[in-house]
């Protein structure tokens, strides 16, 4: 949902139930609910990983306004159902070789799961050179920190 998006919707709520308490909206009330709201998704995220005995993860490169953005997904089995989590879309400013990828992603899972390295099964790729090269890809170095049996998906 668009900043623009979000106001509407504050301010129809506002004049369906004529609550005062909202007042005006701002521009920065929807950045501040937004930003509550993306904590509140992270918190859960963290929780259903962290409650679950394996998860992988399905990286993807994109690039919107000229800024090239690392997509991380989240696969978990949680309550009989499969889910697939957007985790974040990370920046990419310093390029997007496999050591830049890898050093973005890892930060960001030892927050939300700190053992993800002894339980995350496997990694999704495209299959750019980047993201699947044998030396220095972005899946060989997950592959290596990660324990035996890691499985590596890429299409073409």
């Amino acid at each position: 949902m668009s900043f623009r998006m979000a106001i509407s919707v504050l301010t129809k709520t506002k004049e369906r139930t004529g609550l005062a308490s909202l007042g005006s909206c701002s521009t920065e009330l929807p950045s501040k609910y937004a930003r509550f709201v993306c904590i509140m998704n992270l918190d859960k995220i963290k929780q259903i990983i962290s409650s679950s005995w394996t998860f992988s993860i399905a990286l993807d490169m994109s690039t919107y306004l000229s800024i090239s953005y690392l997509d991380v997904r989240i696969r978990v089995y949680y309550n009989e159902i499969i889910l697939n989590l957007h985790l974040l879309a990370i920046p990419m400013h310093e390029g997007h070789t496999g050591e830049a990828m890898f050093d973005a992603v890892v930060p960001v899972l030892d927050v939300r799961c700190p053992n993800w390295r002894d339980v995350m099964l496997g990694i999704t790729t495209d299959g750019e050179r980047k993201m699947t090269g044998v030396n220095k890809g972005l899946a060989t170095r997950f592959q290596k920190v990660c324990r035996s049996g890691f499985m590596r998906v890429w299409c073409r």
